[in-house]
C-alpha cells in the first residue's frame, strides 16, 4: 500500500461576488488540483497576483476559457500564461 498524501486544500473566501453560486463572504472552499476539467463546474485560479473563483467554458471556437466576471469582459484561454489552474472546487464550508 502507498503512502499517499492528500492533496486537496482549503482556502478562505472574501467579498460577496460567488453569492450567485452559494458561496459568501467567509466561506471556505475545499479545492481538489488533481480533480478533472469540468465545463460548468467552479475552479480556482490565481490570475496574475489575484486569487478568482470561476466556472470554465467554452468560447465560440470550442476551447475552453475562464468564464468573464462581467459579460463586457473577454474571457482568458486556459493556456495563457496568466492564468493559473489550482484546482476544481469540491466543497464549500459555511461557517457558523
Amino acid at each position: 500500500m502507498q503512502d499517499k498524501t492528500l492533496s486537496v486544500f482549503e482556502l478562505p473566501i472574501s467579498g460577496s461576488d460567488l453569492e450567485i453560486d452559494g458561496i459568501m463572504d467567509g466561506d471556505k472552499v475545499s479545492i481538489d488540483p488533481d480533480a478533472n476539467l469540468a465545463i460548468g463546474k467552479l475552479f480556482a485560479l490565481r490570475l496574475g497576483n489575484i486569487f478568482v473563483i470561476r466556472k470554465l467554458i467554452l468560447d465560440d471556437d470550442g476551447e475552453v476559457i475562464v468564464a468573464p466576471r462581467e459579460a463586457s469582459e473577454i474571457g482568458l484561454k486556459l493556456g495563457n500564461p496568466n492564468v493559473e489552474l489550482l484546482g476544481r472546487i469540491v466543497g464549500i464550508f459555511h461557517p457558523i
